[in-house]
């Protein structure tokens, strides 16, 4: 681990650890866009991956003095946390047989480039978000945690409770399984 990490490190445990709401808020400052990036590649709306991730940082509030260092980083546990009601949300969903609400699909085309391009980049997306919705929460998570740039692939299998060869394979059968989705959606708007 570098010092840069280690430094920060002691930062998010000095800001968790501490019942100074002004240190805490500092610390949500700091994870509340990996944390909400995190939730959009799950497939939740920009709504509910809001209200998600502000139930999580409620959660870590009222939890920070259960936070063991010697388990990982601080944004490990916060990650935890996230994951963990996020897989309850989608649980939640799948047995009222109930969609979550889509995203709203923003194009990341130019807006002055071509009408026709910026439809074929929405629809690409919305494709996407639907053969992402389509898989199992379990697949979503894997492929959102692997997309996490602030987590080590060590971080990520510990999250899942598996060894780091083990994620790898998972993550290569997710990232398979949702190619496998987006082809079967493509195919059927030809």
């Amino acid at each position: 681990m570098s010092s840069e990490n280690s430094n920060q490190d002691l930062l998010d445990h000095r800001d968790l650890i501490s019942d100074d709401p002004q240190a805490f808020a500092t610390l949500i400052k700091r994870y509340q866009q990996p944390v909400f990036s995190f939730l959009g590649r799950m497939g939740f709306s920009q709504v509910s991956a809001e209200d998600l991730a502000q139930d999580s940082f409620l959660r870590v509030w009222k939890n920070r003095h259960r936070y063991d260092s010697t388990k990982g980083r601080v944004f490990t546990w916060i990650f935890t946390i996230t994951r963990n009601l996020a897989i309850n949300e989608l649980r939640k969903a799948s047995k009222t047989h109930s969609q979550l609400p889509e995203p709203s699909l923003v194009a990341d085309t130019d807006p002055n480039s071509d009408p026709q391009l910026q439809l074929e980049s929405e629809q690409a997306r919305a494709r996407l978000q639907r053969a992402i919705n389509s898989l199992a929460y379990t697949d979503r998570v894997t492929i959102a945690l692997t997309l996490a740039d602030s987590l080590s692939a060590e971080e990520c299998a510990r999250l899942e409770d598996c060894s780091a060869a083990s994620f790898r394979t998972r993550t290569s059968r997710a990232k398979a399984r949702l190619i496998n989705a987006y082809n079967d959606l493509e195919s059927s708007n030809e």
